[in-house]
Formats: C-alpha cells, structure tokens, sequence
C-alpha cells in the first residue's frame, strides 16, 4: 500500500489512528506529509497517543516553521489532558488549518504567538454587553456535545451490532443510542436558537446600556 493510499485509509478510519508507520514514512519525505496529515487529523478520529506522536515528528524535522506549526497541535493536547475538551477541538482545529495554510506557502505564527492577541480580541473594555464572547461560548459548547456523542454512540452502536453480546443488552444499547441521537438534535436546535438570538440582538444593539 502507497503512502497516499495510507492517508486516505486513515482519515477514513480504516486504519489503526495509532500506526506509528504511517508517521515514519511520512518524516522520512519531509515535512509536507505531516502537513498533509495534521490538516485532517480530528479528536474524534485519532487517540492522544497518535496526536502525540505527530508532535515528535514535527519536533524532530528540527525546523522553526515546523515548531511554529506544531505548537498549535501541542497546546490543544495541553487543553485536552487538562479537561478543556472544547477548547481543544477549537485548537486542533487551527493546527488543521496552521498545516493546511502552510501547504500553500503562507507563513504560520507560532500558537503561542497568538495567545496574547487573542486575549485582547477578546476583551471587553468598552462597558458594552460581550455579545461575541457568548456566541463563542455556544460554540464550544456545542462541539464538546458533538465530541461526546460521537464517542457514546460509538460505544453503543458496537454494543448493538456485536453478534457476542447477549441480545438484551444488544437492543437496549441499540433503543438507548436512538433515544440519545433524538434528545442530542432537541438541544442542538435549542442551542441554535440562543445563538440565532444573540445574533440578532448583537445587530440591534438590544442589550447595551
């Protein structure tokens, strides 16, 4: 099997996230396979031992632009490993596009670099309500909740196909994973809705003093 045909297996989940070789391959070509790499990688395809690794072979190219790519990618495992699961798919979602970015030729700035421009967006000195800071915060709401039913529903769905499992447990699993998937898309319309609402008084101004 090619190094390309690899990529595609693994981004489409049909092999091992933790494959060692795959990363081996791809450091032996250079940096542009780690970045073909990283810009796909999700949480909820690839285990922090996987994640880690990719780290290693970025460090170990021993090249600054390839640090300041990967810092992106070792801050979100820092968030992940501290319980900030939201804020770690927000991270590893700008280390996919650090490396998607950098495919293209364009400069990427360290992560570290960013954090204190960040913290000045988004401070609110001016008095008025944070309109966009609680926008922000339904956001990592909501892919903590599509990161946490991608895993439970993995876990239930194995439960009511597996042939091993006593046929009870297999179609309570397969009832429980369809009650879950009705009660998650309930709270994802209701979450849309609060954020359509701030949108919309964001517009109007509806909230300022």
């Amino acid at each position: 099997m090619n190094l390309g045909e690899k990529y595609k297996q693994l981004f489409e989940g049909k092999v091992r996230s933790d494959d060692s070789s795959l990363l081996t391959e791809a450091l032996a070509r250079g940096l542009k396979p780690l970045l073909m790499i990283g810009s796909k990688v999700k949480w909820t395809t690839m285990s922090e031992d996987a994640l880690l690794d990719l780290s290693d072979k970025f460090e170990e190219l021993g090249d600054e632009d390839a640090d300041s790519i990967a810092s992106h990618l070792n801050m979100s495992i820092e968030l992940k490993q501290d319980g900030y699961k939201g804020d770690a798919t927000k991270k590893l979602k700008q280390f996919n596009k650090a490396c998607a970015d950098a495919l293209k030729g364009k400069q990427v700035k360290s992560a570290f670099e960013n954090v204190n421009e960040v913290e000045s967006d988004d401070a609110n000195t001016t008095g008025e309500f944070d309109y966009d800071y609680f926008i922000k915060q339904f956001d990592s709401v909501q892919e903590v909740i599509e990161e946490t039913e991608y895993e439970l529903l993995q876990t239930l769905d194995g439960l009511a196909e597996d042939e091993e499992v006593y046929g009870l447990v297999s179609d309570k699993a397969e009832q429980a994973a369809n009650q879950i998937r009705r009660y998650i898309n309930g709270a994802e319309k209701q979450l849309e809705g609060i954020k359509n609402l701030l949108d919309r008084s964001k517009r109007t101004k509806a909230f300022d003093a």
